[in-house]
């Protein structure tokens, strides 16, 4: 899908470190505590997420050449997510709304 910043992104199984995989074994537990989302939910709930949400911003992460994205979703939700440059989901979890609003005003536009 394509998310707010125009770009292709997309999400394989990948490992333990990365993609699907990397998101479940970490972040199931903080997509159900924080987003409401199963485990099985989560897939769906991340396409959402990318197509439909704010990106509220977008940096190079230096030492991978990386984006780290924040996203934003019906007002209550946010993700922070890093994406390679290709477009590759490396990884996506749910953060509080106070850590969020830190990041934006370090970070946002």
């Amino acid at each position: 899908t394509k998310d707010g910043t125009g770009q292709t992104v997309w999400l394989e199984t990948g490992s333990k470190s990365t993609g699907m995989q990397h998101i479940i074994s970490c972040h199931a537990d903080d997509f159900q505590t924080k987003h409401g989302v199963t485990k099985t939910e989560i897939a769906s709930h991340l396409e959402t997420v990318f197509r439909q949400g704010k990106v509220e911003y977008s940096r190079v992460k230096s030492e991978n050449g990386g984006y780290e994205r924040l996203y934003s979703h019906n007002g209550k939700y946010y993700l922070l997510s890093g994406v390679g440059t290709n477009g590759y989901i490396v990884s996506a979890y749910p953060i509080g709304e106070k850590e969020a609003l830190t990041l934006i005003g370090r970070y946002g536009k």
